[in-house]
């Protein structure tokens, strides 16, 4: 058990400049484990006045974005640090404000074939979460009996890999009391095999790649954005002391912590566990429009956690938009370019007479302004061509005023709020907000190819309320 929840990597190294001596520093990073905001790089130079003054010239004239920290200690890795937005100086000491740190993720061969456990932390906490009885006994224990078996697993190029719900646990002094405290974490979780001359940097790469897709389709199931944070590589205990060989991990800031969204979620763990998220990961994967579709899913998932209604609109319409066009087996625009500039000349020069005619120059100029409109098929009926297309269910969206005559109605809403910055009836904003999420998961739903009876029955909620 941890006695600390603070997580603090120290050593004396050298910074690495292109000419002349590399400065001395102490390098000193800190971050608590479960705050994903947390993360705080202090340098100390330690060098002459020559040196002192040669290191901060090389951090405030830096070329890149990142810098290399190098460690003299052989039990101790160097750390890359990543996205640099600040440096402060205060005689010798000076603070950094960056986006990430890699540690130990170099481009240094393997000496062997090697085994690395790895965990990769994603917030929100509360996701992953499975359906059983928690009892919580006055020793502190806590023992879990589930309702549901199974496990949810996906396959990716380094093997399968396995997201779940775990928890921490570390001790503290309180008032001299000793406290034990438990952290409910989520996690992908995974054992990789790398063979003799694979280097760590090209590997998590990779694998960030493969957990982007994972936690893209996640977000979509839980309806809100899921992030990850840190990816950590541990080598096999057995051969890592012979070869020397130290943890490694990627440490990623995030600007503020977010907790899980008190709500329905589309696609519940029961239907995720025996190969469920993997089935929806591949139909994502082999997907024609994959990063149309990718646009949508990450317009969705961030409508759900925006602070303002208007701002919620904005995205879900956009996610709609995105969808459809990754969906749509039909060009956005009514003509090819070579008509369409036949056609524009002729309305341009139409337009022309009537200026010339009526005196109005100066209307008809910013009307030819807006002419390249024209061209694009309207957003309404390529949303029903799609949801005939792939059998969407859209009677009960608009049931008063029917389909066509509602997602017009969301689309004006849309117009007024884009040209104008009018919203009339924020109550309307909002039940249509929540049709129009509705509308782009079913489209999603259908696209991916996911089967009716494995959405969670509570999903639309919402929906059977603004409809009652």
């Amino acid at each position: 058990m941890n006695t600390s929840s603070t997580k603090r990597i120290q050593f004396q190294g050298h910074l690495g400049l292109e000419q002349g001596k590399a400065p001395q520093i102490v390098t000193t990073i800190e971050y608590e484990w479960h705050d994903p905001s947390s993360l705080k790089i202090e340098l100390l130079l330690i060098g002459n006045e020559d040196e002192q003054e040669a290191a901060s010239s090389f951090l405030r004239n830096r070329r890149y974005n990142h810098i290399w920290l190098y460690s003299d200690d052989d039990q101790v890795p160097s750390v890359e640090v990543l996205g640099i937005h600040r440096i402060t100086e205060s005689g010798p000491h000076i603070s950094i404000g960056a986006g990430a740190v890699q540690v130990g993720l170099t481009k240094e061969p393997l000496p062997q074939d090697m085994k690395y456990y790895i965990k990769v932390e994603l917030i929100p906490s509360g996701i992953l979460s499975k359906a059983g009885i928690r009892k919580l006994r006055y020793t502190g224990d806590i023992s879990f009996e589930p309702i549901v078996e199974g496990e949810i697993e996906v396959s990716s190029r380094f093997g399968i890999l396995q997201a779940e719900e775990r928890f921490d646990h570390y001790e503290s002094v309180e008032f001299g009391n000793r406290v034990i405290k438990t952290v409910q974490r989520a996690s992908i979780t995974g054992s990789i095999d790398l063979p003799k001359g694979t280097h760590l940097f090209t590997v998590n790469e990779n694998l960030g790649t493969e957990i982007e897709d994972i936690r893209l389709m996640l977000s979509f199931c839980y309806r809100q954005t899921v992030d990850y944070y840190e990816i950590h590589y541990l080598p096999d205990p057995k051969k890592a002391r012979e070869l020397k060989l130290n943890e490694s991990l990627l440490r990623r800031k995030r600007d503020a912590p977010i907790g899980k969204i008190d709500q329905e979620e589309l696609i519940n763990y029961r239907n995720l566990i025996d190969g469920g998220l993997n089935r929806l990961l591949k139909s994502y994967l082999n997907f024609e429009h994959k990063d149309q579709l990718s646009r949508g899913v990450r317009f969705l998932s961030a409508s759900y956690k925006t602070p303002t209604l208007e701002s919620s609109y904005f995205l879900s319409y956009s996610a709609l938009e995105s969808v459809i066009g990754a969906c749509s087996a039909t060009s956005p625009f009514l003509l090819k370019s070579t008509k369409w500039e036949n056609v524009g000349r002729l309305l341009r020069e139409h337009l022309d007479q009537i200026a010339a005619a009526e005196g109005l120059e100066e209307v008809v100029g910013q009307m030819k302004e807006k002419l390249p409109e024209l061209r694009r098929a309207p957003s309404d009926r390529r949303i029903l061509e799609v949801c005939h297309t792939l059998n969407v269910k859209i009677a009960d969206l608009w049931p008063r005023e029917g389909f066509e005559a509602g997602i017009k109605k969301a689309t004006k809403m849309r117009n007024d709020l884009f040209h104008s910055a009018l919203c009339e009836n924020p109550q309307d904003l909002s039940d249509n907000l929540i049709r129009l999420r509705t509308l782009t998961e079913r489209i999603l739903l259908k696209a991916l190819k996911w089967p009716d009876d494995q959405i969670w029955v509570w999903y639309d909620q919402n929906l059977k309320w603004i409809n009652m």
